[in-house]
């Protein structure tokens, strides 16, 4: 049977006749104990020892025997001191079992990496020993999630972790260890619920990501300045982490354009915003954002296609303008009035931007008379 510290082993030691000891017998057992056995006259001798701490063993057995003094039959025939066939393994099979189970080591047989929503990540617990499960073992884990075991019968149990929404961790680890009924060693010692030096983040690089991705930055890659009807712009998205983007991400602008990006994995992403008629922003900047398709960060967890505070006019000073300039009005500043030969008649044209003339630009008047500008 199993025996435990502090308990009482009762042993016998027999002779084939009567014995008269006159001095010790001491008995020296595999587990460490020794036993000394008084002086005595008789067939046999009884003798004990109580369980102490580093006493453990699977099968006790006696290791040596020596005598002190004199042991003789009846006829003085002395006492052969030669170990006997007959030992305890062949009669009893005492096993002692002082110490406590308890969980050696936290492992995993999913490969190291980043996991999202709903995927599962494996979990195996060691014991230093076998053990049985009634009921169900819990593994906290430093994401928010657990790990559920149900019974089993063994030095080892796996069980089965699926990412939930919120769970989050850098490097996977239990934080705690529960049981709702029993798990006990062969010897009926419970387990010690304490974590191992061995954790699942000591023997692994396993993280947890159910946070969305989202975009840090959009830049232009053109210098400032005004463009026009086919001039070419280059922007740039940043993100916060690697996405994958697997259709179309579309960039519209407050010119009334828009930029198209194709399918790209990274953490930075370009596309050409080539300037159309009737087009015309005094800063450009990104209005709007949508995705045709999926963008997934490395954990399959979904981009945000929300515009960032650093968006390009933020940074950029870049003007489109596709609109032809117009004359407004044309007015005098010279007063009413009938003017003749050689007077001077001030004519003022208004535009609707400013503009740079190459060569003149002529008023023709209903006088017959010509203004160049």
């Amino acid at each position: 049977g199993f025996y435990n510290l502090g308990d009482t082993i009762n042993l016998t030691i027999k002779f084939d006749e009567i014995i008269t000891l006159n001095g010790t017998i001491t008995v020296s057992l595999n587990n460490g104990a020794v036993i000394i056995i008084p002086s005595f006259t008789g067939k046999e001798a009884d003798f004990s020892f109580a369980i102490a701490a580093n006493m453990d063993v699977e099968q006790l057995v006696i290791t040596t025997i020596t005598l002190e003094g004199e042991a003789s039959d009846s006829a003085g025939n002395l006492l052969l001191l030669d170990m006997p066939a007959k030992n305890l393994e062949v009669s009893n099979h005492i096993q002692i079992d002082s110490a406590d189970p308890y969980v050696t080591s936290f492992s995993s047989t999913s490969a190291d990496g980043n996991y999202g929503l709903a995927e599962n990540i494996n979990l195996s617990i060691s014991f230093n020993e076998e053990v049985t499960l009634t009921g169900t073992l819990s593994l906290a884990l430093n994401s928010g999630g657990s790990v559920e075991i149900a019974s089993f019968i063994g030095d080892s149990a796996t069980g089965s972790y699926t990412v939930s929404n919120g769970h989050n961790a850098t490097k996977l680890s239990v934080t705690a260890i529960s049981i709702n009924g029993s798990i006990t060693d062969i010897a009926g010692k419970n387990l010690l619920v304490t974590l191992p030096a061995s954790n699942l983040d000591a023997n692994h690089s396993i993280s947890v990501d159910t946070s969305n991705s989202s975009i840090t930055s959009i830049l232009s890659l053109t210098e400032n300045g005004t463009y026009t009807i086919g001039k070419e712009i280059m922007i740039q998205v940043n993100f916060e982490e690697s996405i994958n983007l697997i259709g179309t991400l579309k960039l519209d602008l407050s010119s009334g354009g828009s930029v198209s990006i194709p399918s790209f994995q990274g953490t930075t992403a370009s596309g050409s915003y080539v300037v159309a008629t009737g087009e015309n922003t005094n800063s450009l900047t990104v209005t709007a954002i949508s995705i045709t398709g999926t963008a997934k960060d490395n954990s399959n967890n979904d981009l945000i296609a929300t515009i960032p505070v650093n968006n390009i006019a933020a940074q950029s000073k870049i003007a489109i303008d596709t609109l032809a300039p117009q004359v407004l009005s044309i007015s005098s500043t010279s007063s009413d009035g009938t003017y003749r030969k050689a007077d001077s008649v001030t004519l003022l044209l208004t535009l609707s931007e400013s503009i740079a003339i190459t060569g003149s630009l002529d008023l023709k008047l209903n006088s017959g008379g010509t203004v160049a500008l």
